[in-house]
């Protein structure tokens, strides 16, 4: 079985990847956009501590292995004929 959007899970990846990089930079004063920088300036107002943030982005192993799993059969898989 070959799935329609093969580059999905890892472009999902990719994604998390992304946020996690540009929730760092947020909190190091480094804001990508004005809804970053409105954050940022509460993190330098307020005792705001990263890790709830980090949970809300991170990806659980059992679905970092789905995703995977998803990945590993989408590059095996031949493409699906049309009959």
């Amino acid at each position: 079985m070959h799935c329609n959007s093969c580059h999905s899970p890892s472009r999902r990846l990719q994604a998390l990847d992304r946020w996690e990089n540009r929730l760092e930079a947020l909190f190091e004063g480094r804001p990508y956009d004005a809804l970053d920088a409105a954050l940022t300036d509460t993190i330098s107002r307020f005792p705001v501590h990263i890790q709830p943030f980090r949970h809300a982005v991170a990806v659980p192993d059992c679905l970092l292995a789905t995703l995977h799993a998803r990945l590993l059969v989408c590059i095996t898989s031949p493409p699906s004929t049309a009959a």
